[in-house]
């Protein structure tokens, strides 16, 4: 690996596999939808692939190989700004 686990997150690898093209397209596009940008569907899918992102951002393959080593820590830090080295262990908990 070029890179340390620890500086790879997981937002870099759906960018390898998937480029930077967005998760939802509407295609409505093509068709001259009226609703333009006013569409709250295309929205609604537009922030929630931000937030989605937002979590990818902050998981490393680091934080992901202690995962499966069997470390044991919470998700809390998912919350705050700074990320810390911890998986995502108790998300389905909540």
């Amino acid at each position: 690996m070029a890179k340390d686990p620890s500086q790879i997150t997981l937002l870099d690898v759906v960018h390898v596999g998937e480029g930077d093209a967005a998760i939802f397209d509407c295609g409505a596009e093509a068709r001259e939808c009226p609703l333009g940008e006013r569409c709250l569907i295309t929205r609604a899918f537009r922030e929630a692939e931000s937030a989605a992102f937002e979590v990818l951002r902050k998981v490393t393959l680091k934080i992901v190989c202690d995962e499966v080593r069997g470390s044991s820590h919470s998700v809390a830090w998912l919350l705050r700004e700074e990320p810390a080295a911890v998986p995502l262990q108790e998300v389905g908990a909540e």
